[in-house]
């Protein structure tokens, strides 16, 4: 069986606090896109759960992959047979498109499916929850808020359809640690989203630029000034909203229209 596990991006990432856990306080939205990963799962009798992948190269052991990890997972509540597993990765990894995040969920949501293990959503969030922060949301297929560690998610009505994207990775690996260390969370009122109406993503995109941001934005693009460089080609280009994706590396332009962009990096462009 192949599945696809599709990558998201950030519109805007408030870091409001750190927890007592270690962990940060955010307040964002993600939203889906269909740069994918494709994922093969065959039932195996090795007695062990077997994993390899081509195209991007991934670092680390193939038995330390989140994809298995998924599988052990679920394997501790349910009696599921042992499965070889092919990654073919496309989406960039240490980019802020949350591509791992993304196959481990797409891994729980198939399993759910295809063994009928009638879990429901809530279920799901909580053994995703458990293997990252940002694993939850991809159990949903449109724009959520997302709040707490990553954990709390909220369905919105919000949607971009029509837009064109053009997505930018430089060939940087941002690792989680070195953007928060240029990250001093502050604790405001700014509302992304609100149901009742309000939010800064529920203004005009002209007025995004100046009110949406990205927390990690400044520290990153101070130490690394291809990220800026990015922007302002992504923008020179014509785009509305330009913007970081999650702790990065990677750096978004969002259009009205198709458009034309020259770039030596890693290129994804789409209608939304």
């Amino acid at each position: 069986m192949v599945f696809f596990a599709p990558a998201k991006i950030n519109i805007g990432l408030n870091i409001l606090r750190k927890r007592k856990d270690g962990f940060h306080e955010i307040h964002s939205v993600f939203y889906p896109i269909p740069w994918e990963d494709a994922i093969e799962m065959v039932e195996n009798e090795a007695g062990e759960d077997r994993f390899t992948s081509s195209n991007i190269a991934i670092d680390g052991k193939p038995e330390d992959n989140l994809c298995l990890k998924a599988i052990r997972l679920m394997r501790e509540e349910f009696d599921l047979p042992f499965f070889d597993v092919h990654l073919i990765k496309n989406i960039p990894i240490g980019a802020g498109l949350g591509g791992g995040s993304s196959d481990a969920t797409q891994v729980l949501l198939h399993l759910n499916k295809q063994y009928e293990l009638g879990m429901d959503t809530q279920h799901l969030a909580k053994k995703a929850a458990v293997l990252g922060s940002d694993c939850p949301f991809f159990l949903y297929q449109q724009a959520c808020l997302v709040e707490g560690r990553g954990e709390h998610i909220t369905p919105i009505d919000f949607s971009l359809r029509g837009k064109h994207l053009a997505v930018i990775y430089p060939d940087l690996h941002i690792s989680t640690k070195e953007a928060y260390q240029g990250v001093v969370p502050e604790d405001r009122n700014e509302v992304l989203f609100n149901s009742n109406g309000g939010g800064l993503l529920q203004e005009s995109m002209n007025a995004w630029q100046n009110s949406v941001r990205n927390d990690f934005q400044n520290g990153l693009y101070h130490n690394h000034p291809v990220l800026q460089e990015t922007h302002a080609l992504l923008k020179e280009a014509g785009a509305t909203y330009v913007g970081m994706s999650g702790s990065g590396s990677s750096i978004f332009g969002i259009y009205d229209q198709a458009t034309k962009i020259q770039t030596k990096h890693t290129f994804f462009m789409c209608e939304l």
